[in-house]
C-alpha cells in the first residue's frame, strides 16, 4: 500500500493549507470565522461511490451546488480536522480525519 504515497508525492497537487484563528469578528462583534495560511501540502482528490461529484440540485430558492470529495494527503501534511485547503481554485473544509499508516484520508465539502 506504499503506492498511494508515491502517488501523492508525484501527482499530487500543491494546495494551501488554512486554519481558523479565532479572533474574527463581524460589525455587531459575534465570533466569524477568520483563516490564516498556515503551510502547503500535496493532495490527491477523488471521489467514493456514494460520494457526490458537482452535481446540482434545484430547490425552491434556487439551485444548490454540491461537491463532497475526499482527499489523499501525505502522513506529514500539517492538517487537522476543520482546517480550510484551496485545492485547484476551490475551498474546500475538511471534516473527518482518518490516518492510515501510508497516508491521511478526508472527507470535504467545498465551502467557496
Amino acid at each position: 500500500m506504499r503506492g498511494i504515497s508515491t502517488y501523492i508525492k508525484r501527482e499530487g497537487e500543491h494546495c494551501d493549507v488554512l486554519r481558523n484563528n479565532g479572533s474574527g469578528k463581524d460589525v455587531l462583534n459575534n465570533p466569524v470565522k477568520d483563516f490564516d495560511r498556515v503551510g502547503e501540502t500535496r493532495a490527491i482528490r477523488y471521489y467514493g461511490r456514494r460520494v457526490q461529484r458537482n452535481r446540482q440540485v434545484d430547490t425552491q430558492y434556487g439551485n444548490f451546488e454540491m461537491d463532497t470529495p475526499r482527499f489523499a494527503f501525505p502522513t506529514d501534511a500539517p492538517i487537522l480536522d476543520g482546517d480550510r485547503i484551496v485545492y485547484d481554485g476551490a475551498v474546500y473544509e475538511l471534516r473527518a480525519l482518518l490516518a492510515r499508516k501510508t497516508h491521511i484520508e478526508s472527507t470535504a465539502k467545498r465551502v467557496e
